[in-house]
């Protein structure tokens, strides 16, 4: 049995570390991608059942409108795990 793919596209490296472990243990095949650009790529190749995009990257949310048009898969806006630094 295949396992569903889920893309996730996160520029902080930690955050999306932390994601791609629990997935994998959550028994999920995973493509990442830390930007934009990159995400669009492999999805030239690679038809995720869900992506999870960090909608803070420069034209996240432009991107989930593209996603939204019929390609064949969800996408979870993430915008639970920003990153931020203290003042």
């Amino acid at each position: 049995m295949l396992k569903p793919t889920v893309m996730l596209v996160e520029d902080n490296t930690a955050i999306r570390t932390l994601q791609r472990v629990l997935l994998i243990r959550a028994g999920y095949t995973i493509v990442e991608c830390a930007d934009l650009a990159g995400s669009r790529q492999v999805l030239s190749t690679v038809c995720p059942a869900v992506v999870v995009l960090d909608v803070h990257l420069p034209d996240g949310y432009g991107l989930v409108k593209s996603f939204s048009s019929g390609l064949g898969f969800s996408v979870i806006p993430d915008v639970t795990g920003q990153a931020a630094s203290a003042p």
